[in-house]
């Protein structure tokens, strides 16, 4: 799984895509973010940036070449993980936590993780949604086999990821984002997931809820196609290792 990192959009204080989002002129160093085209969770991060507009150092970590075991990588995060951040020295890992912190600090305003207290807590209980039931079924499902401990895509581990799908389908019946009327960061999270989950084979036309709110990010999310490209490679890859579709 290589990397597909299209050009970084620079930091300025212009409008962002239509949306009125303005973002705070910066003129230091790039926050430095090591990366996998084919990771849901980088991806997450990209698109967040790419919706503020922040330009990042992208540095790829191919984590089946056992990069992210490296001794310097390791020393920086001794967890070895990716993504990982590093702004001027500042370390963050886990993708939502790096994601609501690039907002809270580049973003000049708070549409995307209000500073409201109710509409920040359905923002995160959105984020906890994706990190423990949707994406946490996706990963579930296929690290056993990206890591070549299953070989199938077994009935069991695919009703679960089902089974958010349609629990997000319904978050979408009364409103037109995830977490309410006006798109924030937990978009940016969620549209990583469900490209991945579309990547490996589930048909979105079966949530026509979804269906609509995912052409709604094609059109208004910056970063959408470098998510969309690398949703691609990764429902590739899992497809290489099954012979077929996760969910044909």
């Amino acid at each position: 799984m290589g990397c597909m990192c299209a050009k970084s959009e620079p930091l300025s204080s212009a409008s962002n895509g239509g949306l009125g989002i303005q973002n705070k002129v910066y003129d230091g160093p790039k926050p430095v973010l090591y990366y996998l085209s084919a990771s849901p969770p980088c991806r997450s991060v990209l698109v967040t940036a790419r919706q503020i507009g922040l330009d990042l150092d992208i540095r790829t970590v191919n984590i089946l070449a056992g990069e992210h075991l490296a001794e310097d990588f390791v020393k920086l995060n001794p967890e070895h993980t990716i993504p990982t951040l590093d702004d001027g020295g500042f370390v963050l890992w886990e993708s939502r936590a790096i994601c609501t912190y690039l907002v809270t600090k580049y973003a000049a305003r708070d549409d995307l993780y209000p500073k409201d207290e109710k509409k920040r807590a359905m923002v995160d209980r959105r984020l906890y949604f994706d990190a423990t039931t949707l994406y946490g079924a996706i990963i579930s499902l296929t690290k056993p086999i990206i890591m070549r401990v299953e070989t199938q895509a077994t009935e069991a581990k695919k009703k679960p990821v089902l089974d958010a799908l349609q629990q997000l389908e319904k978050y979408l019946a009364d409103s037109a984002w995830v977490a309410g009327d006006s798109l924030t960061v937990a978009d940016t999270v969620i549209v990583a997931s469900v490209a991945s989950a579309q990547a490996i084979g589930v048909d979105l036309a079966q949530y026509p809820n979804i269906a609509g709110w995912f052409e709604r990010c094609k059109t208004q999310l910056r970063g959408f196609q470098e998510n969309a490209e690398g949703a691609a490679m990764y429902g590739q890859f899992v497809q290489s290792l099954l012979g077929a579709p996760a969910f044909p």
